[in-house]
């Protein structure tokens, strides 16, 4: 099964997924959305790999007055992002590839993401990477949530250890969780922090850092130039 396949079958149960089976979920919501600097009064705004609207729906409630665009592979996610964001009128939806994704020149504020660039392979993380830099304003900034890989082999093997034993302690069914590390192996491409670091800095975003991390977790920002 495919990624695009996984999330339109599982896209009427997403959020319930995410918050039985990513330890400290809306926390790392409230961070993305926290460390978007106060300053920046952000127009335009992307969410890429927006799923069911989690993150969403924090951005177009923190920024009314921006235009943001939802994208996501899945047709069947945004179908239900949709529903549940009817209401807001300054929100609009894009179903595309991360692949084959294009804006134009300096054309974006503020790029959000939460739990999706992990299905880019590292030299595709690296190509995105470059794009977003050409797509962000002269003050736009990069803030995403995903999953990364530890420093060493013996690290990463303690996060998947210690996200086992949480999903255990919060009875999470083992059908669900060996779906989700079934479309993990297949489908999901965990990177190292350092690895983020050194594509920045290649690419020339300033100020990248780590503002939270718990497991495999990790909250990232990077600004297209220095700005604090």
């Amino acid at each position: 099964m495919d990624v695009e396949s996984f999330y339109n079958l599982i896209s009427s149960e997403y959020t319930e997924m995410l918050e039985r089976l990513v330890p400290r979920y809306r926390e790392m919501l409230w961070m993305i959305l926290d460390y978007v600097p106060k300053d920046l009064n952000p127009k335009r705004i992307v969410d890429l790999g927006c799923g069911t609207g989690n993150l969403s729906e924090g951005i177009v409630n923190q920024y009314p007055e921006a235009d943001i665009l939802a994208v996501d592979l899945s047709a069947s996610i945004l179908s239900e992002v949709k529903q549940r964001l009817k209401d807001y009128s300054n929100i609009k939806y894009l179903n595309e590839d991360f692949n084959t994704l294009e804006f134009e020149t300096d054309s974006i504020d503020l790029i959000v993401s939460s739990i999706a660039l992990h299905h880019l392979t590292d030299p595709q993380k690296e190509k995105l990477l470059t794009k977003i830099y050409s797509w962000l304003s002269p003050k736009g900034v990069l803030i995403f949530g995903d999953q990364f890989a530890g420093s060493t082999k013996a690290r990463y093997q303690q996060h998947m250890e210690n996200w086992k034993l949480s999903s255990e302690g919060k009875n999470v069914p083992k059908s669900e969780w060996k779906l989700w590390m079934n479309h993990q192996d297949n489908h999901d491409f965990h990177t190292s922090v350092e690895n983020y670091f050194n594509w920045c800095r290649r690419i020339g975003f300033k100020n990248s850092d780590v503002v939270w991390r718990y497991y495999l977790w990790t909250v990232f920002i990077a600004h297209k130039n220095i700005s604090i």
